[in-house]
């Protein structure tokens, strides 16, 4: 082996070990932040203005004077970082500091300043938002959302955050976590679609750091595609016009820049500030995170006024977003009964100089520095393990680490072997070699192609309206699509599915049926036909439809949640027990079967079984409302931790939300019951008039005079 002269052997460790190991913190308390709120809602249906965010109200007027104001937040610390969560404020991480430094690697704004940006009107600055339904920033933004705050066994703590987005029915908690002795924060999502309806799938998670002139972007990717599926990809960092745009500095040129960034497997992505030594990291699986955004505001006078509009001496920002698709125009279906689960890291970057791997171990970067290569590695967690770095199969550098969160271990190799293939391992993994590989990177179109026509032009142009939730202009294009196709069957389903969500039942079963006449076993079609046939009050025929739709797997689980919740309002409920379990062993995240589940188990008087099955909902969804339904039902004495747990804007929709499944199943007195301890409101009490209207007509009229003698304002049934 060639003897190799490697210079300034020895590694500079920054930080020092701690004296012992300590439990995470998670508290409550009360905060002053200058506020400048917004107005009072709009009193017009958003139909008005953004029929998307139906049922929600907007907001209008903003105020240019700022002035104290109380904010209830959370905050989350080890010995290593410090969070703040703001649950008023649509539950998001406010910011967040490295504390060894005292440097903030998650824009933290001084002032809560409210603008019109989100879809009903007011958001702020700065922090880690969590984004779900339809693009733009989500309708719960600005306002409070349902939280709980966990100790955990292992020394981390939990703040849980998530409310329901009332236009598509679905549930979306975050578990911000920060673990015992680790620098970073994980969020855990979880988003469920409880309705026999497919929503709109749609999910970015964003964050900020501040923005400078010496600010760096770090994504693997090669190519990007702006706001558009009509533009071809550029690539990336190095623009065609010759511009590193990976330097913010370097996009002084025209307006705003939104750039979706793709082509590497490689799950990290991150920012860096030189002058700060500070950076903000992120790490997800690929297959959990593909997407990997940039946000820029012009760094001409158009973006600098929102310095002024948005905060008052934090200065400008930038967004790192990372998705579950690739770009803010893609959007999928999200399919009836399913849920969905995902986790992330976020990491101050410390002494680095920059990213060019990382995962939970921690954060390598290697850098030119005055000919040679600099190696520096930023532990996450305690590691020791061993570093190694080989230059075309030639050891170049091997290094025992020995090191706590945040200390950084820094070495220069001014005389390394010759040769262009350098590769880094820690313990024998291999993290991070030079150049490109093609197993590293893929090329994939995000183009729509301009030569589509005909039906399947339509078809995907329909497509597209309905998961905008532009249904009138999906239907009359589905409809366009089976003219110019009278066998396009999955026009005909989609077809189906918006009549049934304008409760037009006949016409919903008209084009089932044909559907089924061209291809009698297509589940999708079945699914719809069992579906409207089961409101409609046929059950037999909804069994039979849904039989067939649970033959594949794309339904099976949605199928057997229909025919458990059929069993169940006909006080079946051993059958109901054994169809929920059928359905879980095809979706263990079907937070429907798991409800049907614990409903048949407490009908059955199995009490234990039926609390088993309440944990199972918390253990996937800590913020269930159903679950502590039924733990309300097994215990009267636990409704105040059912009504404790209600804390979102729109209260009476949570409950509202659980009479309306109740009274699916067929359990009427349970609805009723809820709805009596929600908050009053008019439609609650339509709600409890027609469901005490055989039972005890008199009740039914004085709720019903009680909504009739109500102000209509605010008041957007749906």
């Amino acid at each position: 082996m060639n003897r190799i002269c490697v210079f300034c052997l020895t590694a500079v460790l920054i930080g020092s070990l701690p004296a012992s190991a300590q439990d995470a913190t998670i508290k409550e308390e009360n905060r002053s932040f200058v506020t400048y709120p917004f107005g009072d809602p709009d009193p017009v249906p958003s139909v008005a203005r953004n029929p998307v965010i139906y049922p929600y109200h907007a907001f209008d007027g903003f105020s240019r004077v700022g002035g104290p104001q109380t904010w209830n937040l959370v905050r989350l610390e080890n010995r290593y970082i410090r969070a703040l969560v703001m649950p008023s404020i649509g539950g998001k991480i406010w910011g967040a500091v490295e504390k060894g430094t005292g440097k903030e690697f998650i824009y933290m704004n001084d002032v809560v300043k409210f603008r019109r940006i989100a879809l009903r009107g007011p958001w702020t600055s700065g922090g880690v938002e969590f984004n779900f339904g339809i693009i733009g920033h989500t309708p719960s933004t600005a306002t409070p959302v349902d939280y709980a705050l966990r100790t955990n066994p292992d020394g981390s703590v939990t703040c849980f955050v998530g409310t329901i987005d009332l236009p598509s029915r679905t549930r979306w908690t975050v578990a911000i976590t920060l673990p015992k002795e680790k620098a970073y924060l994980e969020t855990r999502a979880f988003w469920y679609n409880p309705t026999p309806y497919d929503q709109s799938y749609y999910t970015w998670t964003t964050a900020a750091v501040s923005a400078g002139e010496e600010l760096q972007y770090f994504y693997d990717g090669r190519f990007m595609v702006p706001h558009s599926d009509e533009i071809e990809n550029a690539p990336w960092p190095v623009d065609r016009q010759g511009r590193n745009l990976s330097f913010y500095r370097n996009n002084a040129f025209e307006g705003s820049k939104s750039y979706f960034i793709f082509g590497s497997h490689k799950t990290t992505f991150g920012t860096y500030q030189k002058g700060e030594d500070m950076g903000l990291g992120h790490w997800a699986f690929h297959e959990d995170m593909p997407g990997q955004k940039v946000w820029i505001w012009s760094l001409f006078r158009e973006g600098g006024i929102w310095e002024d509009l948005l905060t008052d001496r934090r200065g400008q920002y930038s967004e790192p977003q990372a998705g579950r698709l690739l770009s803010q125009v893609d959007h999928e279906f999200f399919s009836p009964y399913r849920g969905d689960t995902w986790k992330e890291l976020w990491f101050p970057v410390k002494q680095t100089g920059g990213i060019a791997t990382a995962d939970p171990d921690g954060v390598l970067n290697v850098s030119e520095n005055n000919g040679g290569t600099r190696i520096a590695f930023n532990a996450l967690r305690p590691l020791r393990s061993e570093l190694m770095v080989t230059v075309n199969g030639a050891t170049a550098l091997q290094a025992q680490l020995d090191l706590a969160p945040m200390q950084v271990f820094e070495r220069d190799i001014s005389n390394r072997p010759s040769g262009n293939d350098m590769r880094v391992s820690l313990g024998g993994r291999p993290i991070w070699h030079s150049g490109t590989r093609p197993e590293d990177g893929f090329v994939r179109p995000v183009v729509s192609p301009a030569e589509k026509a005909g039906a399947g032009k339509t078809y995907l142009a329909a497509r597209q309206q309905e998961l905008m939730r532009d249904y009138s202009g999906a239907l009359e294009s589905y409809g366009e699509c089976v003219k110019s196709d009278p066998l396009h069957v999955p026009a005909m389903v989609r077809m189906s599915e918006i009549h049934y969500r304008r409760a037009e039942y006949e016409k919903a079963l008209e084009w089932a049926k044909k559907a089924l006449s061209i291809d009698a076993y297509n589940p999708a079609a079945n699914f719809l036909y069992g579906t409207v046939l089961r409101t409609t009050g046929k059950h037999a025929g909804a069994r039979e439809a849904l039989g067939w739709a649970a033959r594949s797997p794309e339904y099976r689980s949605a199928a057997y949640t229909q025919i458990a919740e059929i069993v169940l309002a006909e006080s079946r409920y051993a059958d109901a027990a054994n169809y929920a379990r059928k359905a879980l062993d095809a979706g263990r995240t079907n937070i429907a079967a798991w409800c049907a589940l614990a409903a048949a188990q407490r009908k059955l008087g199995l009490q234990a079984d039926a609390s088993g099955t309440q944990a199972e909902i918390l253990g996937l969804d800590p913020l269930n409302h159903l679950a502590a339904a039924e733990a309300f039902f097994l215990n009267p004495s636990s409704r105040d931790k059912l009504t404790s747990s209600i804390r979102s804007e729109l209260p009476h929709e949570s409950y509202l939300e659980l009479a309306s499944y109740y009274a699916g199943i067929g359990s009427v007195p349970e609805a009723v019951q809820l709805l009596k301890i929600s908050p009053p409101h008019p439609v609650v009490h339509y709600w409890l008039a027609y469901l005490t209207r055989e039972t005890s007509p008199q009740d039914s009229d004085t709720y019903l005079e009680k909504a009739l003698q109500a102000s209509p304002r605010l008041v957007f049934p749906f």
